[in-house]
């Protein structure tokens, strides 16, 4: 009896834990971080990197348990309580579980530029190491191995694998492992943790009832703490997901934006301030040809979404590998005001109106039109073929084109639908 249990104590750390790092490493070998450098995105790749253990930790258990219900030890009356008799069995395949889920975490963190750890991330991995452990314990205690292995592995990765490729959308937040988490400008949501602790809580504790069999004599209890009460958590799982959408993230708070003068007030997430420190040139040199031909600069970029940047702001999002042209490009393009949500539909109503192409194609132009007033023409394989075209057509009016430019920009601030002049 005593080797038995020895041997479930050592079981995780005898083969679990090395085909662990085995599945994180095929997981991490074709996914990549939402936001490369940045924190919460780079531990939730961490935390996503688990999926593949998850069904690991409950064939372990399986195991462990199918060879105590063979050695005779859980036909015994428990002479201490459920808690320390399996207690110990129990946490030999958790433990090593809960610390490779962390360092997984850990090994994802070592490519952040800036650490900081989100417990919401950190925990949600946690928690189905724990129900998994459960219920590979109780197939393995109550079916024979070649059943109870295979069950113990399909169904762990049914629950946490799946999710991801199912709409609604907020069912793919239920398990709080699949958060698409996290751009720049954004943290993770504590919605999926919430969902999951309530979803993996209410199915432990069917599963420890199961197991332990202490409520055998009241019918009544067995019902409430095995069916009613795991049931009534799955449903509140649920309400708690579905208000989120395809991302369960939170805007991240925009104090933490650093702000300098480039010509105009330019702010960015510490993460990238060598970018856009060392972009200073080009920003400026597009900034200063904007205002000398009269056209509208907005009062501010900021590395915010298109839907979080509202004009006078306007949306800059430099990366690592941008060229010198590219954030030209970038800057010049952040020059055509975003058009407000009502202006899009009132273009959606009119049929796509003029004014939505004297945005999307006015960008274009006006990028093209800044690169050339700049001196550094941008390369014909980044535009469209028709732009050159319109741009040599309004450079030939007296003031260069600046004045048609100016009057596209102000058709989208006024969402004028009727006209377009470019």
């Amino acid at each position: 009896m005593n080797r038995a249990l020895s041997a479930v104590r050592v079981l995780g750390l005898a083969w679990l834990i090395p085909l662990q790092v085995v599945a994180i490493a095929v997981y991490r070998s074709g996914t990549f971080s939402v936001e490369e450098g940045y924190s919460p995105a780079e531990q939730a790749l961490g935390s996503e990197s688990f999926i593949l253990c998850i069904p690991l930790v409950a064939l372990a258990a399986a195991i462990a348990a199918n060879k105590l219900d063979r050695s005779g030890f859980l036909d015994r009356p428990l002479a201490r309580p459920p808690l320390l008799t399996l207690g110990m069995p129990l946490l030999g395949i958790f433990v090593p579980s809960a610390v490779m889920a962390v360092a997984a975490q850990a090994f994802s963190l070592r490519n952040a530029s800036d650490v900081s750890v989100s417990f919401i991330l950190l925990l949600t991995p946690v928690l189905w190491a724990g129900a998994s452990t459960l219920f590979g314990w109780l197939v393995g205690a109550k079916l024979p191995l070649k059943f109870a292995a295979p069950l113990s592995v399909l169904v762990p990765y049914a629950i946490v694998g799946f999710p991801p490729a199912m709409d609604p959308a907020w069912m793919q937040h239920t398990i709080g492992m699949s958060t698409l988490c996290c751009g720049v400008s954004e943290v993770p949501s504590w919605r999926p943790l919430l969902a999951a602790f309530l979803l993996a809580g209410g199915a432990s504790l069917a599963m420890w009832v199961a197991i332990t069999r202490r409520l055998t004599r009241s019918i009544a209890a067995i019902a409430i703490t095995g069916i009613i009460i795991p049931a009534l958590m799955a449903g509140f799982s649920a309400i708690v997901a579905m208000p989120l959408g395809y991302q369960a993230t939170s805007p991240r708070d925009g104090n933490l934006l650093s702000c300098k003068d480039f010509g105009v007030e330019v702010c960015y997430w510490p993460e990238h301030a060598f970018e856009v420190e060392s972009s200073e040139p080009e920003i400026r040199a597009v900034i200063e040809v904007a205002r000398t031909n009269g056209l509208l600069v907005p009062d501010r970029l900021v590395e915010l979404p298109e839907d979080k940047a509202q004009w006078p702001a306007a949306p800059l999002l430099i990366r690592e590998n941008d060229s010198p042209v590219e954030v030209q490009r970038k800057v010049a393009w952040a020059m055509m005001p975003i058009p407000s949500v009502e202006c899009q539909e009132k273009m959606a109503s009119s049929g796509m109106g003029e004014s939505s192409l004297t945005y999307v194609a006015g960008s274009e132009v006006l990028a093209v039109w800044l690169g050339e007033a700049v001196g550094n023409p941008l390369p014909s394989d980044i535009i469209s073929p028709d732009v050159p075209d319109i741009v040599d057509g309004i450079s030939g009016d007296t003031d260069g084109g600046a004045g048609r430019l100016r009057e596209a920009q102000e058709l989208v601030t006024s969402c004028s639908v009727d006209r377009a002049v470019l």
